[in-house]
Formats: structure tokens, sequence, C-alpha cells
């Protein structure tokens, strides 16, 4: 089921980009091309990953300034992964979400790519007590009276700062990109590669159902970009795998319902559930 999941995000995530005359270009190809430029550096820390050094290699090229972003080891560039532009009096990161060395999606907010912490940190497979922690959280919005804007939420969301706060937690990385994921859910594309990135570095020998959370967060990303043919199935299989979850039949029966027209299979869902959170 991961697989059939994975399937079907590298599908939907291939044909999503935010126009922008660098999506698709080479990172090194652009280094390659500035070579007679002004070079500077700047380099920051992010304190949860004391190992990793990020910074920016800055080019002056015909009057608009570009900025390398990316991680470095004594010195020297490690791994780029995405661009500063300004141009015009205009701003914007444009990165690499898979780790390939193309640039893929442009935003207004800086954004790391998980990938670049899994590559640099001390683990590369996501942890089986990261994903206990994730099917601890998806039982939050699987409960009718719960959901995502209840307190155990709100708490559930403190408990994973703080595993981020503390240097000692295993497999900080994970947590890491699940705290990313809550910021960036608004931009299903980024939202999209945190989710495949994290699914790619996890055990295969973990039952189905503790996939929970992701086919969840996936199903939602797809409705966000309004592939809703692609969140439909996403739910139905989720419905199939997980016989419990009534949060996958909720979204099957929506997504169903706005599919066929009318509300027979909401109202449906609604006699057997009539106090679940997102009917309030």
């Amino acid at each position: 089921m991961k697989k059939y999941l994975l399937l079907v995000l590298f599908n939907v995530s291939s044909f999503l980009c935010v126009y922008s005359d660098e999506i698709g270009l080479r990172i090194d190809d652009i280094m390659k091309k500035n070579v007679y430029c002004i070079y500077k550096k700047i380099e920051f820390q992010i304190p949860i990953f004391p190992k990793i050094h990020l910074g920016l290699l800055a080019y002056e090229t015909q009057g608009n300034g570009i900025q390398i972003l990316g991680t470095f080891n004594n010195e020297k560039l490690s791994k780029a992964f995405g661009i500063f532009c300004q141009n015009n009096g205009d701003y914007y990161y444009v990165v690499d979400l898979d780790g390939k060395g193309t640039l893929g999606y442009k935003t207004k907010k800086l954004y790391i790519p998980n990938w670049v912490f899994y590559e640099e940190g001390s683990r590369k497979k996501v942890s089986t007590a990261f994903l206990e922690y994730c099917n601890s959280l998806y039982a939050i919005y699987n409960d009718p009276n719960e959901g995502p804007k209840s307190d155990k939420l709100t708490e559930s969301i403190k408990t994973l700062s703080g595993k981020v706060s503390d240097l000692k937690t295993d497999d900080i990385e994970s947590y890491y990109s699940l705290l990313t994921y809550y910021y960036y859910e608004k931009e299903p594309k980024i939202a999209l590669s945190i989710i495949i990135n994290t699914l790619d570095r996890a055990t295969d020998l973990l039952p189905d159902d503790k996939y929970g959370l992701f086919y969840l967060f996936s199903g939602l990303s797809l409705m966000e970009l309004n592939y809703l043919e692609e969140a439909l199935d996403t739910f139905r299989v989720f419905k199939d795998m997980d016989k419990k979850s009534v949060v996958a039949k909720y979204y099957y029966s929506y997504l169903l319902d706005c599919k066929n027209g009318g509300s027979t299979n909401l109202d449906n869902f609604k006699v057997s559930y009539p106090d679940f959170w997102a009917l309030r």
C-alpha cells in the first residue's frame, strides 16, 4: 500500500510547478554559467542540526543577484538545493524538491527540502518510533470528537515541537519534516514532497494501517491541488485498507458526492457518524 501511495504522488507531483524561467534548470549548470561572476558566501546554521552548515553562494548576473542555496562542509559547497533570485524589486526561491539537482518549485518562503537533512544527517531511514508517533497523531484525526482544531492535536503538535528541539531525539530529521509539513500544508506541492520523501525512507515491514497519516495528508494535498479524482482514489484505497478509518470514509463520501452530484453518500455517512468533527 505504501508503494501505491508513492506511485500516485510521484505521478501527480511530476506535473506540478509554479511557473518560473528557472523551473527545469540544473543547479550545476547555473553555477557553471556564472563562473566569471562575483562570488561571496554567507553561512548560517539551524540549531537542531548543528552539524549541517547551510549557506548562500552569491553571484552577480547581468545586474541581477542569484544566490545558490546549499550545505557546506569544511568551507566547501557540499550539496546545492536551490537558488534565491532578486529581479526588478521582486524576490523568490526556486528549490530542488527531490535531491536530483533540478529546480522544481518556486516559492516566496525559504524552504529547505527535507532530503537535505536526511542526506547530511545521521539517519537515512525513517524510524519505527517516528511512524508510531504518526499513528498516534492520525488517531486524533480519526476520532469523531477530536480533529484538527482540537486541544488534543494542539498538545500533540507541542510534543512534536519538543522532539524537534531536543538534540537527543532519535530520527530528529523525520520529526522536523513533519513539523515542516504543518508549516507548508497550504503549499501542497511542498507538502507532497515532504510526504514522498518521508514515505520513501519508511520501512516496508510495517502493516498498512501504520501509514494512515500519510494517506490522510496525501488526500488533503491532492484536494488542495484540485486533483479530485486522484484524491477520491486515494481515500478509496485508504478506507479499504483501514476498515476503522472514519476520516477516510468521510472524505471518500464527500468526494464521491462531488463527482456524482447530490449528497447521498455524505447523508449516509451522517447517519453513522452524526457527531464527526468535519460536520460541525
